[in-house]
């Protein structure tokens, strides 16, 4: 069954990252969410620095940081706990980077482990 609030805090996680990768001012964040076949999608897109190659294995390891400078109440484990949510839904996580050029990630959620169905999400997304 589905924890609401823990769901709520991987996508806050998410969307801090992003918004924390982001430099300068035209920075952008994007996010997209789709029902396919009983599943739920949503990406987290940014136009940050990206992660380097040498950083990607690392990106859900708990305490790696790849922020150079310290944010007050960085610890590191955001995006480990983050994956853990998302698999204790059932759910995966993945992520494609390019450094210096912006960094997506995609996660899955059967709409079952959320006690939804797709019509459920649509009667939603109508209101």
């Amino acid at each position: 069954s589905a924890f609401p609030a823990s769901l709520k805090q991987a996508f806050i996680n998410l969307l801090l990252n992003a918004g924390e990768a982001i430099t300068g001012l035209k920075g952008i964040v994007q996010i997209k969410t789709e029902v396919l076949n009983n599943d739920l999608f949503v990406t987290v897109k940014d136009n940050g620095e990206g992660i380097s190659e040498a950083n990607k294995s690392f990106v859900f390891d708990p305490f790696f940081s790849t922020k150079e400078y310290k944010i007050k109440n960085e610890s590191g484990l955001g995006l480990y706990f983050t994956k853990k949510i998302i698999e204790e839904h059932n759910g995966s996580i993945s992520f494609e980077s390019r450094f210096k050029q912006g960094t997506v990630f995609m996660v899955s959620l059967p709409l079952k482990s959320l006690d939804l169905d797709a019509k459920d999400v649509l009667e939603m997304e109508s209101d």
